[in-house]
């Protein structure tokens, strides 16, 4: 269990990092919008094979344009089991995801994702 809290809060930083990367270059505007993105790490997928989650009402479909009851959840044992090590391709993967689960609090679709590169 304790070599699990290691590898999650690594996870935690990774994404941490990520976030105030994307907020040093967006515009002030999205800036702003990332600020409210709830992001969690979790240790474990309700299905085993899944990177992330994004559960309740995109910004776009939300009360007067914000989100209402949003939540952003990276899961750091998949993740990590399918990076096998590789902190590069585990830096990948997340940031990926956490585009991906971005883009659906956005309002983004999968098509949409897809054109983007964040599927």
């Amino acid at each position: 269990m304790e070599h699990h809290e290691g590898m999650q809060t690594h996870v935690e930083r990774l994404v941490e990092v990520m976030l105030q990367d994307l907020r040093a270059k967006a515009s002030p505007e999205f800036a702003e919008i990332l600020e409210t993105i709830p992001v969690r790490v979790l240790w474990e997928s309700p299905e085993h094979d899944r990177y992330g989650d994004f559960f309740g009402v995109p910004l776009d479909m939300g009360n007067g344009g914000e989100a209402v009851a949003s939540d952003i959840i990276i899961y750091a044992g998949p993740l990590l089991a399918h990076s096998n090590g590789d902190d590069q391709e585990l830096h990948r993967m997340t940031h990926k995801t956490l585009m991906h689960e971005i883009g659906h609090y956005l309002g983004l679709d999968h098509a949409e994702l897809e054109k983007r590169g964040w599927n």
